[in-house]
């Protein structure tokens, strides 16, 4: 089977609140279809959890991740999830909200990722939606 991947990334950066864009302003689209397999899933990532393995919707190799993170309870706050790719021990990927915001996103294109692990910091839970592609 083959899945089509599309995805996009748009930022803007004003130097006031008037948004003039004037520091940058980019959109970017990307659709391919040369992956076998992909899903995507939402999971709970419990609070002070640490090093969890996450299952990547049955992708062995993954090429395409995307990940958003937020508190599990929008009432809570949101705080820093570590991730380390294919290695309880490998470098840690600190994903932290912006600012006062209460999400946080993840996205690469890469390849050999085999296992994806993650860490909590914080004492709430968290809700991890993923996008995973590969073969």
């Amino acid at each position: 089977m083959s899945v089509r991947v599309r995805y996009g990334l748009t930022a803007a950066i004003s130097s006031t609140t008037a948004e003039s864009k004037d520091l940058g302003d980019g959109s970017f689209e990307v659709v391919d279809d040369s992956l076998g397999e992909g899903g995507a899933r939402k999971i709970t990532l419990p609070g002070s959890a640490v090093d969890v393995a996450i299952s990547m919707c049955d992708v062995a190799d993954a090429k395409f991740l995307a990940i958003r993170v937020e508190p599990k309870d929008p009432n809570d706050d949101a705080h820093r999830v570590n991730f380390r790719l294919n290695s309880p021990t490998g470098d840690e990927i600190p994903i932290i909200p912006l600012g006062s915001d209460k999400e946080a996103y993840l996205m690469m294109t890469t390849t050999g990722l085999v296992s994806l692990y993650a860490t909590n910091t914080g004492a709430t839970d968290m809700s991890l939606t993923l996008f995973v592609a590969g073969d």
